[in-house]
């Protein structure tokens, strides 16, 4: 439709002056790309987003594949694929420019099934201890049960000693 987006995770559908989806964070797109033959993945221009036994990797792969973004799984590290095992570590290959849509699509996943991750921020916000309850205002650790209460954001992490920070 002329007067819709629609997310390209949870496919919920807007009014056109929306830009970004609530639930999800991402922009809106026009139109999801048609069911289609996907778009060729160069296998020089790829990026690792995980690695781990097919066992481990069964559920992000169901997720990339119902997004519909071009990706490889492939053995690491010299794997033989004469000699596969349960155990073998595999990666899962994707193109650069998708790592942000797959990146929403892992939070989004992870909040829809771990609701109270939300919950447990917003107290750790207010200086509340999400595992106690205690007040603990500014405390990094909860004096009352020893909880860490620090929030470290995506590309951050604590300064190394010695650095300002």
């Amino acid at each position: 439709m002329e007067n819709e987006k629609i997310c390209p995770v949870c496919k919920a559908q807007y009014y056109a002056h929306v830009s970004r989806c609530c639930d999800c964070d991402v922009d809106l797109v026009d139109q999801l790309p048609e069911d289609g033959p996907a778009r060729d993945l160069d296998p020089e221009k790829t990026m690792a987003i995980a690695t781990g036994t097919v066992a481990n990797l069964k559920k992000l792969i169901a997720l990339i594949e119902e997004a519909r973004i071009p990706h490889r799984v492939r053995p690491i590290d010299g794997e033989s694929t004469l000699e596969l095992t349960p155990g073998t570590l595999f990666g899962i290959f994707i193109d650069p420019e998708d790592a942000e849509t797959v990146a929403e699509i892992v939070r989004s996943q992870t909040l829809a099934e771990y609701p109270e991750i939300e919950k447990a921020r917003e107290q750790l916000e207010a200086g509340i201890c999400p595992a106690c309850g205690f007040e603990a205002g500014e405390e990094q650790t909860c004096p009352e049960c020893g909880l860490p209460l620090i929030i470290e954001e995506e590309g951050e992490g604590a300064p190394d000693e010695g650095e300002p920070g």
